[in-house]
């Protein structure tokens, strides 16, 4: 799991994280994609991770601002993705999480 770092044995013990919530994106731009355009967010695998479950529950529909993995070296990756996904899907991301994504980067090699 790359936001704990730890390893599992059970699927059960994990869900398939969207990095970007179906939920957020909703709410900051994807409330007028199409549907085709929805499907294709909601299934793009760059945007999906397999993760623990707990975690996945605790972060919900929270932007970087809100929630950020508990693994501190996983921090990068896990702001380049949305920041990716983000620009992939024209979404407009809050200030606060546009904040907590580029401090992040400034922290990155």
């Amino acid at each position: 799991d790359p936001y704990t770092g730890d390893t599992y044995t059970l699927a059960s013990d994990l869900d398939i994280d969207h990095v970007i919530p179906l939920y957020y994106a909703h709410e900051h731009g994807g409330a007028v994609w199409s549907e085709f355009v929805k499907k294709l967010f909601a299934n793009d695998i760059e945007n999906l991770l397999a993760v623990d479950d707990g975690e996945n529950q605790s972060k919900g529909a929270k932007g970087p601002g809100e929630w950020m993995p508990p693994d501190k070296s996983y921090h990068c990756e896990y702001v380049r993705i949305w920041t990716f996904v983000a620009v992939k899907y024209e979404l407009v991301l809050s200030a606060e999480d546009a904040g907590k994504i580029n401090e992040v980067l400034l922290g990155c090699s």
